[in-house]
């Protein structure tokens, strides 16, 4: 088939960032891929490394983002000439913007990345919605989606899973990353580090991105004598640098979805430490692979952490099967089956549906 995937946001947040991996998979499955983006796009970047077919369109201006006129005409114009099957939209980064290109002439799918009623109501206008677990297709169905019109397709990653070295300095290096927002709990992570220094635990403490909380934490962190670094968002291609440099990978989020930095972490072999989130739950059922404390308690992180500290055997037993998971669950060669088949599902109930071919209506 001939699928196009549309992503046309200048971000390179989460759901961002599965729109290559989305596209490289689905050429992997066999397909004829075009990938949609804003020339802005700080992803440009890996599209051309993965050697994918690019169409790039203008960032939305004006009043009438995200689908003003000009926007939607560009887009247009790059699907009118690749004719596609279908089209793989993300969410509010791409759905809009491909619906008011071509109305229902194809079948759209489109990629859920949140567990708000709000945002999935706004996503029931495609043919197809892919969550990544199964809890958050209950709860996709639980606000109004047709169960029979979802498929579930993990996040994964583009590469191989790095090696990583596990011998530890005199300090401890706790890093983590993702958007600067109360939501990803980084305060509980530096009111842990502060609890472990108590302790007579000597850690250094780095987070990678940018947010409205930057200056609240360097704040707290200096209030507290905690050793914090935030280097700010790190790219894609800078991101290995970071990770291979810290010791123990937490993720301290109150609310995650999914969680694209767990598969960043189980590639680079690091030993993890998680609240308790959705997406937790999905990516360490039972808790296997990572040690899972409860969300908002830094006591309960900071002795997670001050565990593994003094066992470097288990962050090295945690970090190696991370490998494992990666590529059984997380790599592109996982996911490429399950994405061409949510793909073929959609393109077979849109025939049934209105009874025609879809590119020859473009």
């Amino acid at each position: 088939m001939k699928i196009a995937v549309v992503m046309t946001t200048t971000k390179a947040g989460g759901i961002e960032q599965t729109a290559v991996p989305y596209a490289f998979a689905l050429r992997l499955a066999g397909h004829q891929v075009l990938l949609v983006m804003s020339r802005s796009s700080p992803l440009v970047v890996d599209a051309r490394a993965a050697g994918l077919r690019v169409a790039l369109v203008s960032w939305p201006w004006g009043p009438w983002y995200p689908t003003n006129w000009l926007h939607v005409r560009q887009v247009r114009a790059a699907l009118r000439d690749f004719r596609p099957d279908a089209v793989v939209a993300h969410a509010s980064k791409g759905l809009p913007q491909a619906r008011a290109a071509l109305g229902h002439s194809v079948p759209i799918l489109t990629r859920s990345g949140s567990t708000y009623e709000k945002d999935i109501k706004g996503l029931l206008i495609a043919d197809r919605l892919i969550v990544t677990s199964h809890e958050m297709a209950e709860v996709a169905a639980g606000f109004g989606a047709d169960a029979t019109r979802i498929s579930v397709v993990p996040n994964f990653f583009l590469g191989e899973p790095v090696q990583h070295e596990y011998t530890a300095g005199p300090k401890i290096r706790i890093g983590s990353l993702g958007r600067l927002v109360r939501r990803k709990g980084f305060d509980v992570l530096v009111e842990a580090v502060a609890t472990l220094a108590e302790r007579g635990i000597n850690a250094e403490l780095a987070i990678a991105g940018d947010g409205s909380q930057k200056e609240p934490l360097a704040k707290q962190a200096k209030e507290r004598g905690v050793s914090l670094t935030l280097p700010g968002w790190v790219a894609n291609a800078e991101k290995g640098h970071f990770l291979e440099a810290i010791d123990i990978f937490v993720c301290p989020s109150r609310d995650e979805p999914f969680g694209n930095i767990y598969i960043d972490a189980l590639k680079y072999g690091l030993p993890i430490i998680t609240s308790e989130t959705v997406g937790a739950r999905f990516i360490f059922p039972g808790g296997a692979g990572a040690v899972v404390v409860p969300p908002d308690d830094p006591a309960a992180l900071a002795a997670a952490i001050a565990s593994l500290v003094a066992d470097p055997a288990k962050r090295e037993r945690i970090g190696r099967a991370g490998h494992d998971t990666f590529r059984q669950r997380f790599s592109a060669e996982a996911a490429a089956p399950l994405l061409s088949a949510a793909v073929a599902s959609a393109v077979e109930r849109f025939a049934d549906d209105h009874g025609k071919s879809t590119a020859a209506k473009l």
